[in-house]
């Protein structure tokens, strides 16, 4: 009778669990709602929401990370990026951002970085540029307002200053800690003898200003333990031009009143496997990679060397540095870089990538150049296919089956000269905007094995595909 008596207790209590766990589901404020409240743009859009204590009043909040695209719907950058709390108890709504925060696929996350055992708001956004930098924004409700304390100046990270000085030594002088450092350059004498920023004796040729840049990493840890989070920065320390690292900065940073130093680390090289200077092509000719870096510019174009004398070289190199030379001068933040996506004997194809900083967001900067080497010819659209009315609708066709999206099908009314096109080992990629007030590319790959038999090239491509994986190390 007890054990009868025990297993029904036991039934009961699980019967009445189950109702109360879903007694917790969430409703949200309707984003309508947020929009007038705060007067906020209507093409705002929700990325991602939490929902947790952040007034201190033991009642949780609504969390809310908003953003517009000025990229369009498809596009993953936003700008600008804006954090919303619901206090649904005193139907309170506060919002907090800073002018320049924008950036790809923000993250949202909670902890205590204050200290006082109530979390805080930290979100971070790729910048999409190069040279792997995050914005970060860290919210805290502080005197009854959601203030920002961390923000675009703190984003900065520590700074350097110092020289290049003889005998392939840098002076390093770590400005918020005043702290001198001298270390040796070694690692890179041969391609600086090869770059004349050294002679073979060890004199500096040219004058070197090495710098920090902003954080490429910022992540919480509670490093001390003791349940309040600290922020740990990664900074790349570069040298002669923005590819040129030479070490790497990890910062412990603290808040009690404002953020704290804590700990500086600085690494450098005892030997560096070098692979961002010099690019072997397939064949003879080699492809040499020319920097222009000032402040928060950074251009990568190629020179292409060795070519056989009947190639025209002074042409091939002159167009590769007039495609970026229009942004030598400009003082907006931008990068540009390149990449050769086909090398062979017959044939050259460069894709240049980067970005430009503007007042409320970024452009998407994206230019090739393709040469056939057999006939001294620079490619266009117009003289890569063979002619004929019939051929075009063909190719179109091939083109138009080669898109996945539904609506950019619809849309697409044929082959143009002026799309931007580049070249890989398995398709023809094309690339353009669909309109003025678009920022980023839309890009349709088409496979080479498709369209080989109408094009005016000889060209070799993969005849079996090939899957490249990209693991993300934590």
């Amino acid at each position: 009778m007890k054990k009868i008596l025990y297993i029904f207790i036991l039934l009961t209590l699980i019967t009445v669990y189950i109702p109360i766990s879903y007694a917790q589901e969430i409703n949200y404020i309707d984003k309508q709602i947020l929009i007038n409240e705060l007067k906020l743009k209507n093409d705002i859009m929700l990325i991602d929401r939490l929902f947790d204590d952040l007034t201190g009043d033991q009642i949780n909040d609504q969390i809310f990370l908003v953003g517009s695209k000025p990229g369009g719907g498809n596009s993953p950058f936003y700008a600008p990026i804006k954090v919303i709390v619901y206090d649904k108890f005193n139907d309170n709504f506060y919002l907090a951002s800073y002018d320049t925060f924008s950036g790809y696929q923000p993250k949202l996350v909670l902890y205590d970085f204050t200290g006082d055992n109530i979390k805080d708001i930290f979100v971070k956004a790729n910048t999409g540029g190069s040279g792997g930098i995050y914005n970060h924004m860290l919210v805290s409700f502080i005197d009854n307002q959601l203030k920002v304390i961390f923000d675009h100046e703190n984003n900065s990270g520590i700074e350097v200053s110092g020289s290049y000085v003889d005998n392939f030594k840098t002076n390093l002088v770590v400005e918020d800690i005043e702290y001198e450092i001298i270390f040796d350059l070694l690692f890179n004498k041969d391609k600086y003898i090869e770059e004349e920023i050294y002679d073979k004796k060890g004199r500096l040729l040219t004058k070197v200003t090495p710098y920090l840049y902003p954080y490429s990493n910022l992540v919480p840890i509670d490093y001390d333990l003791d349940q309040s989070f600290e922020l740990k920065g990664t900074q790349r320390l570069v040298g002669a031009y923005g590819a040129d690292a030479i070490g790497r900065v990890d910062t412990i940073l603290k808040y009690e009143n404002g953020w704290e130093v804590k700990q500086i680390e600085l690494t450098t090289y005892l030997k560096k496997y070098d692979i961002t200077n010099r690019f072997k092509a397939a064949y003879d000719y080699e492809i040499k990679k020319n920097a222009v870096s000032s402040g928060n510019k950074e251009i990568y174009y190629p020179e292409i060397i060795k070519l056989p004398k009947e190639v025209n070289s002074k042409y091939i190199n002159r167009q590769l540095k007039k495609i970026v030379e229009p942004f030598f001068n400009k003082n907006e933040e931008l990068q540009i870089d390149f990449q050769i996506t086909k090398s062979t004997n017959s044939l050259l194809s460069v894709f240049y990538r980067g970005y430009q900083k503007y007042e409320n967001g970024e452009n998407q900067l994206l230019y090739s150049f393709n040469y056939d080497l057999n006939n001294n010819r620079r490619l266009t659209i117009e003289n890569m296919f063979k002619k004929g009315d019939q051929i075009r609708n063909t190719v179109n066709n091939i083109i138009r089956d080669s898109i996945d999206n539904q609506i950019l099908k619809s849309k697409f009314s044929g082959i143009a000269d002026w799309m931007g096109f580049y070249i890989t080992n398995k398709d023809l990629v094309l690339y353009y905007l669909e309109n003025d007030f678009i920022v980023e590319h839309t890009k349709i790959f088409v496979p080479l094995k498709e369209i080989a038999d109408y094009l005016t090239i000889d060209i070799q491509y993969d005849r079996e595909e090939t899957e490249v994986y990209f693991i993300e190390v934590n």
